[in-house]
């Protein structure tokens, strides 16, 4: 794993983000019915954190993203009002992966859309015993809500009458054994009128707060 340094200038360039993304373009989320705000200072995006193995946000960083998130999330909620309209508004944060958190916001259809886009297990947990609890005092002036990010595996495009060679075939079968493997959800369902097996596989988990 990759060591990061310059953590003073890395610093400085969040809080630029921090304050570049204070205001919302209110005329996007009226286009769109949404909109969000993710970190995105290198190295901590997915794409090199996946080629070059960087450790996620320690100590000072860390905590300044996400009390970055708390000043963004305050700031829009104030412009959002000026809607005069319902509308969602949540911070979510990721746990392990805090470089895939954000700020998001909804109006209109896309409401109900984003308040069901996670699974919400029966079991609640309590973000005081995660590890985000000792980062900032700031995060108890949240209501936070436990939910899971998931992704779905069809079982019937792993059929072997989909693959042209048995080799082929015989990877995909090794990877959907290594995908089964991590803790998931099964779901029988009917798909362009033909029954299936839908694996849901567990991923990050998020905590998704809001005033």
């Amino acid at each position: 794993m990759k060591k990061i340094r310059g953590n003073k200038r890395r610093i400085k360039k969040i809080e630029n983000w921090r304050i570049n993304n204070l205001k919302i373009d209110l005329d996007y989320p009226e286009k769109t019915n949404k909109d969000y705000v993710k970190i995105r200072i290198f190295p901590w995006n997915p794409v090199a954190m996946s080629i070059h193995n960087y450790p996620n946000p320690k100590g000072k960083i860390r905590k300044k993203i996400i009390e970055s998130f708390f000043d963004i999330y305050e700031s829009w909620n104030i412009q959002l009002k000026e809607l005069g309209k319902p509308f969602y508004l949540k911070i979510w944060l990721f746990e392990p992966n805090i470089y895939d958190s954000q700020v998001v916001c909804a109006i209109n259809d896309k409401i109900e859309y984003y308040e069901n886009i996670f699974y919400k297990p029966k079991i609640e947990k309590n973000i005081a015993k995660s590890h985000f609890e000792k980062i900032s005092n700031r995060l108890n002036n949240f209501n936070w809500s436990y939910s899971i990010e998931e992704y779905p595996i069809f079982e019937n495009e792993y059929l072997r009458e989909n693959f042209t060679s048995e080799k082929d075939y015989l990877e995909e079968q090794k990877c959907l054994k290594r995908e089964l493997k991590k803790p998931y959800r099964e779901i029988n369902q009917v798909r362009e009128g033909i029954k299936e097996k839908l694996f849901l596989i567990k991923g990050s988990e998020v905590w998704l707060g809001e005033k």
